[in-house]
């Protein structure tokens, strides 16, 4: 059975389950596993009916897609009551089944102690205050990294084997080495018969200092374009030049606001005659090694503004232009610091219990005070 008939087969069982008000839990990384308390076996077991045969059925069903040597029974224990209520069926099912067992832990945060602070963290997403009883909230305290003192403690004698099944699957990961094996991943411009990447930027780049500066161009901005290109050329950067300049030519080709240019892309000279931005660095004096460093390499990064109102535009223009595989949407994650959650209006808490005001205090001692009391 190939890969491709493993996973339309995959797909079809998960349809059929899906259309049956359920869902399923498995993996696309060569194995499955199931029995974690989202899982649609582990909800069949946990319905009214608790029909076991439906569950071997599904079960089975699995076990024969991926193969029996890559079908794991996965069994945690975090102290809640559905994985009480079900476990003794779950281990039935593996033993009826012949599966091999699979000890995890749900992980949310590092360590035990850091209970309580993610509990606040979940009242800062979910706007309400420690106070409310029907606040969202986990219903145990068990999900943290734990070792594997910890973990054979629970499963070694209850269930032989669940632990040492973990390495099963580790050693199935394969060597990294190539992850970090050096490949060209710059983006490509397409450019004229006869010409690459670097001698046609080096064209677009004259022709934009000669409508910056006129004809002649003075010398000292020629040496400036000299030092940048030394450095654009050899690290490979220029279809990346090319690229943006394109992005910006669009933009403005189709009435699309878009920014002068921020950051330290403004200290290059190459970005101002492409017209990636707007500002000249030799009359405001702004420095090109702080945007790229022969010294410190690492690719560069220019930030672009466009009008919000067809910002989608400019996203289909990259994507259509140059690829689905080639484009993507940068998401970031933040942090609350002290200074953040000081001034966050939505952390909310209420000193309802002697000494809770000064335990926060001990555990953030660089708050300055502006805790919303309710």
């Amino acid at each position: 059975m190939t890969t491709r008939d493993v996973k339309s087969d995959a797909a079809r069982l998960l349809n059929t389950v899906a259309q049956g008000g359920v869902g399923i839990f498995a993996t696309d990384v060569g194995y499955a596993i199931i029995g974690n308390g989202e899982a649609a076996i582990a909800r069949i077991f946990a319905c009214k009916q608790r029909n076991f045969d439906k569950a071997c059925e599904s079960a089975a069903e699995f076990r024969d897609i991926f193969g029996p040597d890559n079908f794991f029974l996965e069994l945690m224990d975090h102290g809640l009551d559905i994985e009480n209520r079900i476990r003794a069926d779950l281990i039935r099912l593996g033993q009826r089944l012949n599966l091999k067992p699979l000890a995890t832990n749900d992980l949310h945060y590092t360590y035990e102690s850091d209970a309580d602070a993610h509990e606040a963290l979940l009242c800062v997403q979910s706007g309400t205050t420690m106070a409310d009883p029907k606040r969202f909230k986990f219903d145990a305290r068990d999900f943290y990294l734990k070792s594997p003192e910890e973990m054979r403690k629970l499963w070694d004698t209850e269930v032989p084997g669940a632990c040492d099944n973990t390495l099963l699957i580790a050693e199935r990961v394969e060597s990294y080495n190539e992850v970090f094996d050096f490949v060209d991943r710059m983006p490509k411009f397409r450019v004229p018969e006869g010409e690459d990447q670097e001698s046609w930027l080096r064209k677009e780049v004259m022709d934009g200092l000669v409508m910056r500066y006129g004809n002649p161009i003075p010398v000292e901005v020629m040496e400036r374009y000299e030092t940048e290109m030394k450095v654009i050329g050899p690290m490979g950067f220029s279809g990346y030049f090319l690229i943006v300049a394109d992005i910006c030519k669009y933009a403005r080709d189709n009435r699309i606001p878009v920014g002068p240019g921020r950051g330290s892309a403004t200290g290059s000279i190459v970005a101002y005659a492409t017209r990636i931005t707007e500002l000249d660095p030799l009359e405001h004096g702004l420095l090109f090694e702080r945007f790229l460093n022969p010294e410190r390499i690492s690719p560069p990064d220019i930030d672009l503004d466009f009008d919000d109102r067809q910002r989608d535009q400019m996203v289909r223009y990259v994507t259509d232009t140059y690829g689905a595989a080639y484009t993507a949407q940068v998401n970031t994650f933040g942090t609350i610091k002290s200074k953040a959650l000081d001034t966050d209006e939505k952390f909310s808490m209420t000193f309802d219990k002697p000494g809770t005001y000064e335990y926060f205090c001990s555990i953030h001692p660089k708050m300055t005070a502006k805790v919303v009391v309710k």
